[in-house]
């Protein structure tokens, strides 16, 4: 499938994984080492997005213009974004803080603008995603021990599958 793209500015600085049937895309500390462990990887450090209609995939089509064409056939439907906190976002006196949430859109963009201002713009990630059917916006809390990260992730795909 191939869709007329509009804007020229659709990478981001996360990465995309499939784990298991789901599409993720991940921003945020230490997200590529926990989600190697848990899922195959798409795309590294380079998330290049393309929204058809209401749904959003990643494409390995690059835009070069107004004009371009980004093939999504080789690219795969995002479900899920995520945000890998960092130590410092933590907040450990709140035992739920070491638990994956589910956050709206808002805080999610706003949780997530180093990653999107990286070499773009908040106005194009918004006018990318918004409304866009993604399952849920989730935050992965920074654990002192690798080996729980993943286990933590690796636990949340398991209850959805």
């Amino acid at each position: 499938m191939s869709v007329s793209n509009t804007k020229i500015y659709n990478m981001f600085y996360g990465d995309i994984f499939r784990v298991g049937d789901f599409g993720c895309l991940i921003f945020g500390s230490g997200k590529t080492k926990a989600f190697r462990e848990v899922g195959v990887d798409v795309s590294l450090d380079f998330a290049c997005l393309v929204r058809v209609e209401d749904t959003l995939y990643s494409s390995f089509g690059l835009p070069t213009g107004a004009a371009s064409v980004i093939d999504t056939s080789e690219g795969i439907k995002i479900d899920y974004m995520f945000n890998c906190l960092t130590e410092y976002s933590m907040d450990f006196n709140d035992i739920s803080s070491l638990c994956i949430k589910e956050i709206t859109y808002d805080d999610f963009v706003a949780l997530s603008e180093g990653n999107i201002r990286c070499g773009n713009t908040m106005e194009n990630f918004i006018l990318l995603t918004h409304g866009c059917k993604i399952r849920k916006f989730l935050t992965v809390p920074w654990m002192p021990e690798f080996d729980d990260k993943v286990q933590l992730i690796k636990d949340y795909f398991a209850a959805l599958m």
